[in-house]
């Protein structure tokens, strides 16, 4: 089916959770804009999504949903009874959705919406394109959207700060001059999944950000926290030259380099055109990683059993080798992809 000169006025984008992956489908969403510049763009999305809000440029509006992951049979049914009739008033006419979830597929399709784009294994969807396990997850999206005639080859991806470098740098206190690093060595958390197991050790993140500040006087180094009880410092972590902040998309902008596990963070840093440098043990950065790969520098330990996550045993959860309830395990049980990661390497690509 080929879409480039229908006329569509009202686009849905359902991408529910979580950062990382929101940033992945915005080339996908910059396409659309390009094709249907006077089309209503909107994203579905999971409260967690909020923080993004008011730095996406392509999505016109945003529909929230609070109880996507409960497990309450009826907070389901009533947000999605909730849901229908809202897509119902919102008279969309195309859908591109982000999941393989047959429950989105017949969320559209109970909602009218004409032209319902998707992976094929997703029921309802009449736009579809196969899901390749080893593509990246950026041209996956890109993929769907080709399959109706969209030229998909040159893209933006659609995410700013709302205030400038310069600004932000003095609200921290960095020096007039200064280059800066930015460091996030947490992350792996996420609604329904706890994949902690992506993180390098903090005495090694210390070690690096030790290393910049004294041998490069120039150099501020900057250590974000998380929202999580277990993404904050112990005061006796820091050293002169130390900067400690809650991250956010504005303080990431602050960087000129930015330096962090396989988690949003690092996708967000990426898209805003900064040199990301990602560690990357069970998962594969040339399908997880981000996109812009002109920024993006992976830091991998390449052994037999790494990468070991895929999209498969992501939703396998029933299955013990990898998976203690929604926390991802080392099937190996000696998490050599991560712990054989050498500080030095690091250096070699910053």
């Amino acid at each position: 089916m080929n879409l480039i000169n229908s006329d569509i006025k009202n686009i849905l984008v359902i991408k529910m959770c979580c950062l990382g992956d929101v940033v992945q489908i915005l080339p996908a969403v910059n396409i659309l804009k390009q094709n249907f510049p006077d089309a209503k763009i909107t994203l579905l999305a999971d409260k967690w999504v909020e923080p993004l809000k008011v730095h996406l440029t392509d999505f016109d509006d945003f529909i929230v949903v609070n109880n996507t992951f409960s497990r309450n049979l009826f907070q389901k049914a009533s947000t999605a009874i909730w849901l229908i009739n809202k897509l119902i008033k919102r008279k969309f006419d195309f859908a591109l959705i982000g999941h393989r979830n047959n429950a989105f597929g017949c969320l559209t399709y109970l909602a009218g919406i004409k032209y319902r784009l998707g992976f094929s294994e997703t029921k309802h969807v009449n736009i579809a394109s196969g899901f390749d396990d080893k593509t990246h997850e950026a041209q996956r999206y890109l993929s769907i959207l080709a399959s109706c005639g969209l030229n998909t080859d040159n893209f933006e991806v659609g995410i700013k700060a709302t205030v400038s470098k310069a600004v932000m740098r003095n609200r921290i206190g960095i020096p007039l001059g200064n280059s800066v690093i930015g460091i996030f060595p947490f992350g792996g958390i996420n609604p329904g999944m706890d994949m902690r197991l992506k993180r390098w050790e903090l005495e090694k993140f210390k070690t690096v950000g030790y290393t910049i500040v004294k041998k490069f006087p120039d150099y501020s180094v900057i250590f974000f926290e998380g929202k999580y009880e277990d993404e904050k410092y112990q005061d006796k972590f820091f050293q002169p030259g130390f900067f400690k902040i809650n991250i956010g998309i504005n303080e990431i902008n602050a960087c000129d380099k930015f330096i962090g596990n396989d988690t949003g963070s690092l996708h967000i840093a990426n898209a805003l055109g900064i040199k990301t440098i990602g560690i990357f043990g069970p998962t594969d950065p040339d399908v997880f990683g981000p996109l812009n790969t002109g920024n993006f520098f992976p830091l991998v330990h390449k052994i037999n059993c790494s990468p070991c996550f895929n999209h498969t045993i992501a939703v396998s959860r029933t299955n013990r080798k990898y998976w203690q309830g929604n926390k991802f395990l080392c099937h190996e049980k000696h998490h050599r992809c991560i712990k054989d990661l050498d500080v030095d390497k690091l250096f070699e690509i910053l």
